[in-house]
């Protein structure tokens, strides 16, 4: 079930373009927005390192913090993280641990080249361990609260494929959706060959085909009380896809890659980059291996968090003391390298120790 959607954001507008469909897909499924942004701070040689660190930090934390209330206002759950370090390693950490599905848009700031080709998106979608939602610069459908999302699912047989629909039909069990099966006839696009001359293939047959197994299909998860409707198409996948979710009047289209790595490789035929170009909906991406929940399936640790009922002890530190742990703990918030978990319980540390009076007596302990 999708009930942990990571929206990363960058301060862009650019990049805040998935919150609404986010905050539509959580408001639906009941679910918890987790926003998360990663700040480095850009130092000269020779210069100060913690103070730009920490400015940086607490700048993204006031900005992120704004978007947060604004989100909790119109009722949604929302938590939100602030990490030192580079983004795609927060965004895949986070998404491991915590979330269900990755909503991100396509074009942050730096521009399209860095969210797409080579950089962020390209490699949250080549790492993450959970489906991705990418939002297209173009995309300016509205996912109305009134009435039902459709989602449009191309299927050509494949078990990769499959799998998306089984996301899909999850999706429904758990938010007001409709599907709508797809499953596109392609015309031969083989030269000419002195053994095989000819290749014959009947478009209206091949149609029929086509339209009997989504139609299968379609009884299944009839079954299973989903509102389903089918289709099939003749052409080129991508833009067949393309125009049935825009004739459909479709929200999102659900695809699954097919293993050949990132965006910019999901299909020999570029038959996914071919959609995401042409599209004006977001689009879910399933890649293998990709499991909503995975933080919940897997074995991974548990946040490092102190537990609320631990003791609180007494220590006497001089001044010089409390330097250097506040140093130690700055060190471990503020370094890219360090464990992402450590950051939030050594912040509130450092709160209550700049906080003690007088300096050279300091509680150490949980904080509530």
């Amino acid at each position: 079930m999708i009930a942990r959607i990571l929206v990363p954001l960058d301060g862009s507008a650019l990049a805040e373009r998935a919150l609404p469909y986010a905050a539509a897909l959580a408001r639906r499924a009941n679910g918890r927005l987790i926003l998360i942004r990663a700040v480095l701070a850009h130092v000269f040689p020779g210069k100060d390192q913690i103070e730009p660190q920490i400015e940086v930090r607490e700048r993204a934390e006031q900005e992120l913090g704004t978007v947060a209330d604004m989100l909790r206002g119109g009722g949604l759950d929302v938590e939100e993280h602030v990490y030192y370090g580079e983004a795609t390693e927060a965004i895949l950490d986070t998404a491991h641990h915590y979330a269900d599905v990755i909503a991100m848009s396509t074009h942050g700031r730096g521009g399209l080249g860095r969210w797409i080709y080579g950089s962020v998106a390209d490699q949250v979608l080549r790492r993450a361990d959970v489906p991705v939602i990418l939002v297209p610069v173009t995309c300016d459908r509205e996912w109305l609260d009134d009435r039902p999302l459709r989602v449009l699912v191309p299927l050509d047989g494949s078990r990769s494929a499959e799998k998306a629909l089984v996301l899909a039909a999850d999706l429904a069990t758990a938010a007001s959706i409709q599907l709508l099966l797809l499953r596109v006839v392609e015309p031969l696009t083989y030269g000419y060959n002195p053994v095989y001359p000819s290749l014959p293939l009947d478009p209206r047959a091949e149609l029929g085909r086509a339209q009997e197994y989504v139609d299968k299909v379609a009884t299944a998860l009839a079954a299973q009380e989903r509102t389903v409707e089918t289709y099939s198409g003749f052409g080129p996948a991508a833009a067949v896809i393309a125009e049935h979710a825009r004739d459909r009047r479709a929200d999102l289209v659900v695809m699954a890659t097919h293993g050949h790595g990132g965006l910019t490789r999901l299909l020999l035929g570029s038959i996914a980059m071919g959609v995401l170009h042409r599209i004006e909906v977001p689009i879910l991406f399933l890649r293998p291996g990709a499991v909503p929940g995975a933080a919940v399936q897997s074995a991974a640790p548990a946040p490092l968090e102190v537990a609320v009922t631990a003791p609180e002890i007494t220590i006497a530190l001089s001044q010089h003391e409390l330097e250097v742990v506040e140093r130690g703990l700055t060190e471990l918030a503020y370094n890219p390298e360090r464990d992402f978990r450590m950051a939030q319980p050594a912040l509130r540390l450092l709160a209550r120790l700049k906080q003690a009076e007088p300096p050279g007596s300091v509680v150490a302990g949980t904080s509530s």
